[in-house]
């Protein structure tokens, strides 16, 4: 009978260490998150114009909306890669000779990011980085001073028939997240994605546009 005894209370002390010994492991095991993300961006452009006639004076960034979905796949503790796939709406404001052309575009952006955690007290800070490329579905302008926006084709205004510049439809770069998880589930995101391919559709040095964007986005993990 005493011996039965000491039997179960062995058992009784060992079983919550054991446990215990299983949840701290799981910590270091790999593993796969999922997030959702949304909220609002201001894209623009880099450029260089000066010597094409039809070419907008100035090009200025307006604010549009990324949303979106995110998977990582965690190797260790702080390590992780991460695939994002974003639909957006990008917008831009150009000037020329005093009148404003609002460009609008449809598009995404595909981003494929390392990433390294720092645990800050309760809050998790995640710094990432990698490439991406942007691809444009449809775009249309609010006055016809820029026909056919984001065409691989040159463009001709129909009042003059003048041929215009023309921009491309895909880009590439790197992106750069700075990304806190205050609570289990919720985590914000400052999202800058820096454009290295020029999107101007004329072989010339002198002449490029190169797009940036920076997005604030709000998201909830699981």
């Amino acid at each position: 009978m005493r011996k039965n005894l000491l039997i179960i209370i062995l058992l009784v002390t060992t079983i919550p260490l054991m446990g215990q010994e299983v949840s701290d492991d799981s910590h270091e095991r790999q593993y796969t998150s999922w997030s959702i993300l949304a909220g609002p961006n201001l894209s623009g452009c880099r450029f260089s114009l000066d010597a094409t006639d039809n070419a907008p004076d100035r090009i200025a960034a307006a604010v549009g909306f990324d949303a979106g979905a995110a998977i990582g796949y965690h190797i260790a503790s702080c390590w992780q890669l991460r695939l994002a796939v974003l639909a957006n709406l990008e917008r831009n404001r150009l000037y020329k000779d005093d009148e404003k052309t609002m460009l609008n575009s449809f598009g995404g952006d595909l981003l494929l990011q390392a990433g390294y955690t720092i645990p800050l007290g309760g809050v998790q800070m995640q710094l990432l980085c990698g490439p991406y490329t942007h691809f444009i579905i449809a775009s249309n302008s609010s006055n016809h001073i820029i026909a056919n926006p984001f065409s691989r084709t040159t463009a001709i205004n129909p009042r003059t028939e003048n041929p215009l510049f023309a921009l491309g439809d895909l880009a590439a770069g790197v992106a750069f997240t700075l990304a806190f998880q205050p609570a289990k589930h919720w985590q914000i995101a400052l999202d800058t994605r820096w454009g290295i391919t020029d999107m101007l559709n004329i072989e010339s040095h002198q002449l490029y546009v190169k797009p940036y964007k920076v997005a604030l986005l709000s998201g909830w993990s699981f």
